[in-house]
């Protein structure tokens, strides 16, 4: 199915956006976490408009049946549509910076820490800066967190749509 390749492709740009997160790179994230949000209704879509034409017969049948199903799921609905209609309906994300303070030991090129008289430890401190899910569902976590949660979830139903579409055939 050419959806299974959306979803991959999917999984591939969540990895791309955790590379970005952890380097700090805030505008290759918020690339990344659209083009993950677009992927994921993407999927639907193509199972529509690809899959049920190549596939004919009881897929379409099926998939709708699924399909209904699916659009009343609480991930469905409240993260995978409404993330994907705010962001190309309106150019507006629900990802948040968080700024943290983060304190470390100084230590000299030779890897000792640097201490007092007193033998307490240099510590410097550090502001650093990353992406949280501002609002909506999955709210308070990180992005690359909310789309696996998606990501396992359309690879749960799919999964179970393929077995529908195996004990048809089986029939």
């Amino acid at each position: 199915m050419k959806a299974r390749e959306v979803l991959r492709d999917c999984e591939y740009t969540r990895k791309r956006l955790q590379d970005a997160i952890e380097k700090n790179n805030l505008n290759d994230a918020k690339v990344f976490w659209f083009s993950s949000l677009a992927m994921l209704r993407s999927i639907g879509h193509v199972l529509h408009n690809v899959d049920a034409k190549e596939q004919g017969g009881y897929f379409g049948d099926i998939l709708e049946e699924n399909f209904k199903r699916w659009k009343k799921d609480p991930v469905f609905a409240n993260f995978i549509e409404k993330e994907r209609n705010n962001i190309l309906k309106e150019y507006a994300s629900s990802l948040s910076e968080q700024k943290n303070l983060e304190e470390f030991c100084l230590v000299t090129e030779s890897g000792e820490r640097l201490v007092t008289e007193s033998e307490d430890a240099i510590v410097g401190t550090t502001t650093v800066t990353t992406l949280i899910k501002g609002d909506g569902m999955y709210s308070g976590i990180s992005p690359v967190d909310a789309l696996d949660k998606a990501l396992r979830w359309w690879e749960k139903n799919l999964s179970e749509f393929e077995q529908q579409l195996l004990k048809k055939n089986d029939t």
